[in-house]
């Protein structure tokens, strides 16, 4: 009896130590912290859908300030104001997608894959095109020239992973345009640097 007495002495000394360092080293806060921007997700089918939710922890190094981050699946992050939200997300496989920036307002219509076109045709004069690096890739930048062009937007023929991307809105006021084209300075294609 005494031997068990010794070795549960033991045991119980061991486990206080134990504790005394999780304790010290944070305890409960240090989970919650490290927890605090990683997603959750929902129960599997046939309970629900298995999909995260929650803090996304992408960070879009790009984002003005008062800006939020916005993973766009797997292929981009984007930087949006405050109130703006991704909607009718349709054809979400591993090569295309399709969804809807939005305030409730302005819509900007995104189109990623293998086959988007151009926002316009070459030398079209309704429209003033200008050309930047945005995260290492070429973008084409379109605004109306004109009262006859509608189209604000970007587009990307190429993308690290291949695809094509743009991004557009249709009788954007000149607050909306400075809007949107400060967001699409803020794409940042994952797996690149933030050029």
């Amino acid at each position: 009896m005494d031997d068990s007495y010794k070795e549960l002495k033991w045991f119980l000394g061991a486990l206080a130590v134990i504790w005394l360092v999780w304790f010290f080293t944070g305890g409960p806060a240090r989970y919650e912290s490290e927890q605090a921007d990683k997603p959750f997700i929902k129960a599997p089918t046939p309970l629900d859908t298995g999909e995260t939710y929650g803090p996304t922890g992408y960070v879009n190094e790009r984002a003005p300030k008062d800006w939020t981050s916005l993973p766009v699946q797997r292929f981009f992050g984007i930087a949006v104001p405050f109130g703006w939200r991704i909607e009718n997300e349709q054809n979400v496989t591993s090569i295309s997608y399709r969804a809807t920036l939005t305030n409730g307002i302005t819509h900007l219509y995104m189109d990623y894959g293998a086959n988007v076109v151009p926002l316009i045709p070459t030398g079209d004069t309704r429209y003033k095109a200008t050309y930047e690096k945005i995260s290492g890739e070429n973008a084409e930048l379109i605004r109306p020239a004109n009262s006859a062009g509608t189209i604000t937007g970007t587009y990307f023929s190429h993308t690290p992973s291949g695809a094509r991307l743009s991004i557009s809105g249709i009788n954007l006021s000149a607050q909306e345009i400075q809007t949107a084209f400060t967001l699409f300075r803020t794409i940042q294609f994952f797996g690149t640097s933030s050029n």
